[in-house]
């Protein structure tokens, strides 16, 4: 196939797929609508990738939907894409006093999450990972099929990104490909799709492809 096949995916002493299963772990203890299971689980990859750059934040950015627990609602901070953490450098207009901005300029994650497993879901949001300039891209994909059609599922949508990425001459960059089982509603049963499984199955459901 081509795509690297690998249980941990490390990029320097990054395991990404260690960061993806604990921030999963952790979002399934927390009791929410499956929106608010979603966003928290984004946010909380971001914040771990986030914390990768800690001697250096001061010249870094996050941007990321937040989660503010007292409420339970989301609290906006996105920018451009699911997540963003970028360089970022400070600008001035010399001839107005105390104008200043914040300019982010280098793209060190970008990253895109849908829950939804359709394939226009996935045209949608994975088309803004492969038009931005990143130093490191990564697409988490839903999964809601019943785990003896995952394979063949993941299959499927791994063959879509590689010819994307190819035709977008992207097949030498650092794009990581993870799926993750998704909180939405299974309509036959109107319950969410995290509410029929164990969480051992559901955490074992991760996996991140190096395409």
């Amino acid at each position: 196939m081509p795509y690297d096949i690998k249980p941990e995916i490390n990029i320097g002493a990054v395991d990404l797929n260690k960061i993806i299963r604990s921030s999963l772990k952790e979002t399934l203890q927390i009791k929410v609508n499956n929106r608010l299971r979603s966003s928290i689980f984004v946010s909380s990859i971001a914040t771990k990738l986030f914390d990768l750059y800690e001697e250096t934040k001061e010249n870094i950015s996050l941007h990321v939907i937040g989660f503010a627990e007292v409420s339970s609602s989301r609290i906006s901070g996105e920018s451009m894409l699911d997540v963003t953490i970028a360089k970022t450098k400070a600008i001035a207009d010399p001839k107005k006093k105390n104008s200043t901005a914040l300019v982010s300029y280098k793209l060190l994650w970008a990253v895109e999450s849908e829950a939804n497993t359709g394939l226009p879901a996935f045209a949608e949001d994975f088309s803004k990972l492969i038009c931005s300039k990143s130093e490191n891209y990564l697409y988490l994909n839903g999964l809601d099929q019943i785990p003896s059609n995952q394979e063949a599922y993941i299959d499927r949508r791994l063959n879509n990104a590689v010819e994307l990425l190819e035709a977008a001459d992207m097949k030498n960059t650092n794009f990581f490909f993870a799926f993750w089982p998704s909180p939405a509603k299974i309509v036959s049963h109107n319950l969410s799709y995290w509410d029929l499984h164990h969480q051992k199955d559901l955490i074992d459901m991760v996996k991140v492809f190096k395409l």
